[in-house]
């Protein structure tokens, strides 16, 4: 069964009510939610505070708490100092929860400009990384402030930080092919979000090209068909938080033949979240004599 997430635009701590139903004259399931004034204050219903651990090769990849900084809402702490080894490495746990984990959208980012993903199961392979000399302090500081995450990495040498995106840039999906020197990054569809296309041409001389769709290119996180080469809706897709896998799917064509591929997240029909159809060549022009 393919689960729908619904998105509710609303700050933390806010009051809503959700609604569920069924119509049973046309059999149809609906839901509706609305923000709902408190009467009683913003501390009518309490909220839930999360915990927060930090792991990795600074922590010998042990669960460690992050400590709660007093004054600030969301903003967690943790101290320690650099080790023997010149690269450390740490990603964030949520309630000591392996399905929300914090963690940057590329493994080991050399830039700040690498967004922070999560909390979600996507991201057990993805780690920061910090460098430094042995014996130096380094202070961890995560903020959560109305699902906007900031991470920072403070040391002798300087700050590091990394911010989470939202809306249509939280997620990138990418084509990673057999024959393609690299990635083929897929566009958002303006009117329906999750959906995303790619032109991809058939550069092989087998007349046949493998390929898997990366969440931001991370070869952990794949969208590939349970069955080994399998054709425009031949087989289930599984992924991405299946992890890594061999399995690829299988699009065939002569060389220079162009298939536009869809990736369509809401698929309700899992044989049908990854199809492709080729594109219509252009008629040759006509030469004037």
């Amino acid at each position: 069964m393919a689960r729908i997430v619904f998105c509710c635009a609303c700050c933390e701590g806010s009051l809503v009510k959700i609604k569920a139903w069924v119509e049973q004259r046309l059999n149809e399931r609906k839901v509706s939610w609305e923000m709902l004034p408190e009467e009683g204050g913003p501390r009518e219903m309490p909220s839930f505070s999360h915990g927060y651990q930090v792991v990795g090769s600074l922590t010998q990849m042990k669960l460690i708490p992050m400590k709660a900084v007093r004054g600030l809402r969301n903003v967690f702490e943790y101290t320690t100092r650099l080790g023997l080894q010149s690269l450390e490495t740490f990603h964030f746990m949520r309630d000591y929860d392996r399905t929300q984990v914090i963690y940057p959208a590329r493994h080991l980012p050399r830039s700040s400009t690498v967004p922070v993903r999560g909390p979600d199961a996507g991201g057990t392979e993805s780690f920061f990384a910090i460098s430094g000399r042995q014996g130096d302090r380094l202070l961890l500081r995560l903020e959560v402030s109305d699902a906007h995450v900031t991470v920072s990495a403070s040391q002798s040498s300087g700050t590091r930080t990394w911010h989470s995106q939202e809306g249509r840039m939280r997620k990138r999906f990418f084509v990673a092919g057999s024959s393609w020197d690299r990635c083929i990054a897929m566009d958002q569809d303006a009117d329906h979000p999750d959906r995303y296309f790619a032109q991809v041409m058939v550069v092989s001389r087998t007349c046949a090209e493998e390929f898997q769709i990366l969440l931001d290119e991370d070869p952990n996180r794949a969208i590939f068909p349970e069955a080994p080469r399998s054709t425009s809706g031949g087989s289930m897709v599984m992924g991405p938080e299946s992890g890594k896998s061999d399995k690829k799917f299988l699009i065939a064509g002569y060389p220079g033949t162009t298939f536009e591929i869809c990736l369509d997240l809401q698929s309700e029909n899992r044989w049908k979240t990854v199809t492709w159809r080729k594109l219509a060549e252009e008629a040759p022009k006509a030469i004037a004599f």
